[in-house]
């Protein structure tokens, strides 16, 4: 690929101070995640002002001519003239070259001697060494009198889903799993906590492995929860890992309940926790998986297990029966359409229903009226607060 084509395929377009968050965030979450970064930056602001300075990303972007088939980097414009490249995967030798090459390339401006304008990286091992670098720059610049126009993201690809497929399996992700307690209210009585819905942020988590990509759609988020369950139960069954008395719902995809994940978290339960656990597998899941389900699903009950149907939606209430599915509990989610439809199948059984996302009055109002009496949002939580 020549620095041309690379040039119009990793143009990111954000701007100086835009970049610069975005790479002081990038370098964030390598150290969280664990994840490996390949990193060479290239620094003309130390020529001064009265030096002619070639386009630092032009410059380094043509080294990348010597080097066909190489990874196109992500993009980072820094304030002052300077740039930095991250590659997802790229040989040492790889890496090298292309910085012995970008220093001779400016050795001319530099008096000769370019040690000094470029730097290599390995996040996130030199992580402080990078932050070092970055923290005497503004945080903010000022605003140019046209802002850039606004660019699609990096397509994912093949190589790169597999990529970050393979940052997923290694990746610490307990900061990104999000524990929402559930709470049953009944007019006239303070607001009991019975569980609380472990879920991984997906979105959050390809931000971090893939900022350029901007791709959480559905496809992909179902493709990756399948690495993401096995990671989570994995983070379960570890030995350091301390479960509290309280009662707590994992949901999962259908085939990760017959994972060695699985099976492991499972041993290390008493037959009693076993029966503080609620699987909630989505409907849709449940549907692509027709064939592995009843099997799953009768594993699931003979360990204990209490199973709730999620994924459920104002299109998909009337869709799905509890009593003839096999299942303890629906979880559905709030929308002014769910009120607007008619759901009178499914809410034939509100006791059994659990309305997630009640973030404000109307949805709670809607719930009780519906006889509806497990609640998960931001206010039942107020009136938690309020009752406390």
């Amino acid at each position: 690929m020549s620095g041309a084509q690379a040039a119009s395929q990793a143009e990111r377009g954000f701007g100086d101070a835009a970049d610069l968050a975005c790479l002081r965030k990038l370098i964030s979450n390598c150290v969280a995640l664990r994840v490996e970064r390949k990193v060479l930056s290239v620094h003309l602001s130390v020529l001064g002002e009265e030096v002619e300075r070639p386009d630092c990303l032009s410059e380094a972007l043509a080294v990348l001519d010597a080097l066909p088939g190489t990874e196109v980097p992500s993009r980072f414009r820094l304030p002052g003239g300077d740039c930095v490249l991250v590659w997802r995967k790229l040989g040492e030798e790889q890496l090298r070259f292309l910085a012995d090459a970008l220093k001779d390339r400016l050795c001319p401006f530099a008096g000769g001697d370019g040690e000094e304008l470029v730097r290599l990286f390995r996040l996130p091992f030199d992580a402080q060494r990078l932050s070092r670098l970055l923290a005497g720059m503004p945080k903010t610049l000022p605003s140019p009198a046209e802002p850039p126009a606004a660019t699609a993201p990096e397509p994912l690809d093949f190589p790169a889903l597999a990529e970050l497929e393979r940052g997923l399996a290694a990746a610490d992700i307990e900061r990104f799993v999000r524990r929402r307690p559930v709470y049953r209210q009944v007019a006239g009585e303070r607001p009991l906590r019975l569980w609380e819905r472990y879920q991984v942020g997906v979105a959050e988590v390809v931000a971090a492995l893939a900022p350029s990509s901007g791709a959480a759609d559905d496809w992909l988020t179902r493709r990756l929860t399948r690495t993401l369950d096995r990671r989570l139960l994995a983070m379960l069954a570890a030995p350091g890992q301390r479960q509290s008395g309280t009662a707590f719902g994992l949901r999962l995809n259908v085939e990760s309940l017959l994972s060695p994940e699985f099976l492991r978290f499972d041993a290390m339960l008493s037959p009693r926790k076993r029966e503080q656990v609620i699987i909630e597998i989505d409907a849709w899941c449940v549907m692509a998986e027709m064939a592995l389900f009843p099997f799953a699903q009768a594993f699931v009950r003979s360990r204990g297990y209490l199973l709730a149907l999620g994924g459920l939606s104002a299109h998909s209430l009337n869709q799905f029966s509890l009593r003839t599915g096999g299942f303890d509990l629906a979880i559905v989610s709030w929308s002014v359409e769910l009120a607007q439809s008619s759901a009178a199948g499914i809410l034939a059984d509100p006791d059994h229903l659990v309305l997630i996302g009640a973030d404000n009055r109307a949805a709670l109002a809607w719930g009780e009226e519906h006889g509806i009496v497990l609640f998960q949002g931001r206010a039942m939580e107020g009136e938690v607060s309020q009752a406390s």
